[in-house]
């Protein structure tokens, strides 16, 4: 059984119908999503209930200090720090 098959689940609109690609609407998708991030339906949605949830609540401190510390020569020396130092690292 190839890797991909056991890790990937299949959406419940399914990837075919009557023998070819479905692309789903917009509200099925948003059902799908919202159903992977039920923990209480599967355990293994807790993984993602933890990532969106970590993001949401880092997402104070970034405006925090957006609003109070933004400069742009801090911002360039984020950038070369995040680009040349922690991408050698």
């Amino acid at each position: 059984m190839p890797f991909l098959d056991r890790v990937l689940d299949v959406p419940s609109y399914g990837f075919l119908r009557e023998g070819l690609l479905y692309v789903p609407t917009s509200r099925e998708i948003w059902r799908e999503f919202f159903a992977r991030l039920n923990p209480f339906a599967s355990r293994k949605n807790w993984l993602a209930v933890f990532t969106w949830s970590s993001n949401v609540a880092l997402l104070v401190p970034l405006l925090l200090f957006v609003r109070f510390y933004f400069s742009w020569p801090l911002f360039a020396l984020g950038l070369v720090y995040s680009m040349v130092a922690l991408g050698t690292h």
